[in-house]
């Protein structure tokens, strides 16, 4: 059914045809359902994209709000990344309605297979690799800029920058500018190389070759929650990463040393952690041990699985949740289904007016074609 894969309005066409015993959602968005399914449903909440949507200036903080409350409704059990996660959903889930219990939301840290590639230390001079497209909620740019100022200070490392504009996001990034900015810098050092995008295959090879990872990001909301993918990616690779001191995954690379935990703001702090890896390649290598240590102790699939797997051996339903409807100050109806959603003339005007002031024609523009597309989409519950 690949062909359904993206088409959120396709969700419960593809449940009925495909019969499974269980259905795992990655994300709320895609759990816009009129009514909750027949069959036991999980929801992967992965990471706080409310917040996302706050970065993105997406819809309307209290549209968003209700669509997040209906998605949850339509779920059975929850899973999230950690533990600062499992905390902050907690109480989106007493909002929506759901008895909580101890175990109706595990943990399940970022996981990757058993099987960890082998890595090439190949010597010379030191190779850092960055791997990511721009985007609003993420701020690389003191722990690139002072990348860059290391290495030319120094005459020594190479950054190799793997990603660039996200192909779908461009146009929300408020800090495109800032974004383009940095770009320059990077393609002006002969200590970089801009690789663009490329295949996910390519990409674990390259890092496999290569010596240390950047992932120095500015402090969020988003940020503070986010278990990172990339990261735990970096470290299944053998790569030491550069990271900043907040973060959950702060305390895994921290007490493992699988690199060097610094606060984003100190740029002096990230310097030391750059030339410490410029200067020693033993201590490289001995870090770059200790992440897939680390990997293969507590981030491999066999190891943080079992909650989900218990479910999906025992699965069961909850009862449908009856919540009322807020229908006074900001809070609008709750939204369900997308090609079930009917929408008053007063809220139209009100969402017009709210992207126009926040991005003018073009933005206006942009979100009418996908209301639009919406309305005009064949009807799938």
């Amino acid at each position: 059914y690949a062909e359904y894969a993206w088409d959120i309005g396709a969700v419960r066409r593809v449940v009925q045809r495909a019969q499974p015993d269980v259905v795992v959602v990655c994300h709320w968005p895609s759990m816009q359902l009129a009514q909750k399914l027949d069959i036991p449903t999980v929801l992967d909440f992965h990471g706080p994209h409310l917040l996302e949507r706050e970065f993105q200036d997406h819809s309307t903080r209290a549209a968003n709000i209700q669509e997040k409350l209906n998605a949850i409704r339509k779920a059975d059990f929850f899973i999230c990344a950690g533990e600062k996660q499992r905390q902050y959903f907690l109480s989106w889930l007493l909002a929506a309605g759901i008895p909580v219990t101890d175990n109706m939301i595990p943990s399940i840290p970022i996981s990757l297979s058993p099987e960890l590639p082998d890595h090439e230390w190949a010597g010379g001079e030191p190779t850092f690799v960055y791997g990511g497209v721009f985007l609003p909620w993420q701020d690389p740019f003191n722990g690139l800029e002072v990348l860059v100022e290391t290495m030319s200070d120094r005459e020594r490392g190479q950054l190799r920058f793997f990603g660039g504009r996200h192909p779908g996001y461009a146009d929300q990034i408020g800090n495109l500018e800032r974004f383009d900015d940095l770009e320059k810098k990077l393609r002006r050092s002969s200590h970089v190389t801009l690789e663009g995008m490329v295949d996910h295959d390519r990409l674990i090879q390259e890092y496999r070759r290569a010596d240390v990872a950047l992932d120095v990001m500015g402090r969020n909301p988003e940020r503070e929650l986010a278990f990172t993918t990339r990261t735990v990616e970096y470290l299944w690779c053998g790569l030491p990463v550069i990271y900043q001191d907040y973060a959950e995954l702060s305390h895994y690379i921290a007490e493992y040393e699988a690199g060097w935990v610094v606060d984003p703001e100190d740029r002096t702090a990230i310097r030391t952690a750059i030339e410490e890896a410029l200067d020693s390649p033993a201590e490289i290598r001995r870090r770059g041990e200790n992440a897939q240590r680390l990997v293969r102790e507590r981030l491999t699939w066999d190891q943080t699985i079992e909650p989900l797997d218990q479910f999906c051996r025992s699965p069961w339903q909850r009862d449908p949740i009856d919540m009322p409807v807020f229908t006074s100050g900001a809070m609008p109806a709750p939204a369900v289904a997308a090609e079930t959603e009917t929408k008053g003339l007063r809220e139209l005007f009100q969402e017009a007016s709210f992207h126009y002031r926040r991005g003018g024609w073009r933005r206006l523009a942009y979100y009418t074609l996908r209301f639009l597309q919406k309305r005009l989409a064949p009807r799938q519950f």
